[in-house]
């Protein structure tokens, strides 16, 4: 299963807050609870995760913290090796 970072990152900041908070307005409360939903619904699931330094991470979607940090358990690094192309066309 390929996810996004930025959409995971992106639905779930939201998600992060307490739920001892109260909602200043209703306007928010539905958008943040279909995050919550859609971030409930990745738990325990494999997920990779592409970082913008070329990095991938492939592991199980355990949880995220309140700043959009994703939490992978028995997860694995990947790099990318880009191989440049011969300069000359022969």
């Amino acid at each position: 299963m390929e996810v996004s970072p930025t959409a995971v990152m992106n639905s779930t900041q939201e998600a992060g807050t307490s739920s001892n908070q109260v909602e200043s307005s209703d306007v928010s409360e539905p958008t943040t609870s279909k995050y919550v939903a859609q971030a409930k619904k990745l738990i325990h699931r494999r997920m990779l995760v592409g970082i913008k330094d070329g990095r991938f991470f492939v592991g199980i979607f355990y949880c995220m913290d309140k700043q959009g940090n994703i939490i992978l358990q028995d997860a694995l690094e990947y790099r990318s090796t880009r191989r440049s192309s011969p300069s000359n066309g022969t």
